[in-house]
């Protein structure tokens, strides 16, 4: 396959980077990354293959290129293949595979540093997300889930995404319903621990809301009406796990 002109030019500035210095390398890099943020899937496959990566470790272990330049660089990479996952969420596709898709997205998205990823490589994109879910309902809980935890914690950065957590993309409605519904397919009625060999898919995503919750009250500081619909939820889960569910008992208690 004949590559393009985009591509060519990332693999002649890759081979560049062992003949830089640090600073050098940087520079480089940054020209490499918007390269890769022009790049289409396919061309995105080619450049980054097995080979590429064996060549960068190979230059990591001669000292030929810093950790830290290399760090820069995956980063973009890692933004990209986020992004570009992302638009199997704005196509609306439902099948297993979409959903499957998505939810990698998302935990790519919240598991990459966060600190320094520009607002309009995402934002727009998870608003029209969260959005559609809401009203179709095409999501899964756990991309779902990902996708608010990704915004809230994007908030310890730039406070003006309290607005639209709190008021555009109505959160505490939203997490009031998430809870109840995980509740409702909960088993309250084990009495004792020792019945429960494992926590159930709905106990974990129940328990990461809750701990979500936590920090958000922590750190944020806008409310509105619906929050009041938010603490009743909260409420009637620690009374339908209260002497049946240590585990949210203690929570419960800790709240």
């Amino acid at each position: 396959m004949q590559t393009t002109s985009g591509t060519e030019r990332f693999n002649e500035l890759f081979s560049e980077l062992e003949d830089c210095d640090e600073d050098g390398q940087k520079l480089i890099i940054e020209e490499m990354n918007k390269i890769v943020y022009e790049m289409n899937e396919e061309e995105f496959k080619s450049v980054f293959t097995k080979e590429l990566f064996n060549k960068m470790n190979k230059m990591i272990e001669d000292k030929k290129l810093s950790m830290g330049n290399v760090l820069l660089l995956l980063k973009r990479v890692g933004y990209c293949k986020v992004l570009k996952n992302m638009q199997i969420a704005l196509r609306k596709e439902e099948s297993e595979e979409a959903r499957n898709e998505v939810e990698i997205a998302f935990l790519d998205l919240y598991s990459i540093g966060i600190g320094d990823l520009r607002q309009e490589l995402y934002l727009n994109e998870i608003k029209e997300i969260i959005k559609y879910h809401q009203e179709h309902r095409n999501l899964s809980h756990l991309a779902y889930q990902f996708a608010w935890k990704f915004l809230i914690n994007r908030s310890f950065y730039d406070e003006n995404f309290e607005e639209v957590i709190v008021n555009d993309l109505h959160f505490a409605r939203e997490t009031a319903r998430e809870i109840e519904e995980l509740a409702r397919n909960m088993d309250w009625m084990k009495e004792k621990e020792e019945e429960r060999v494992n926590e159930t898919k709905e106990e974990i995503l129940l328990m990461e809301w809750l701990r979500k919750l936590e920090f958000f009250f922590r750190r944020c500081r806008m409310r509105n009406e619906e929050f009041a619909g938010l603490i009743e939820s909260i409420v009637r889960v620690f009374r339908a796990a209260k002497d049946k569910h240590e585990v949210f008992s203690i929570n419960a208690f800790m709240y």
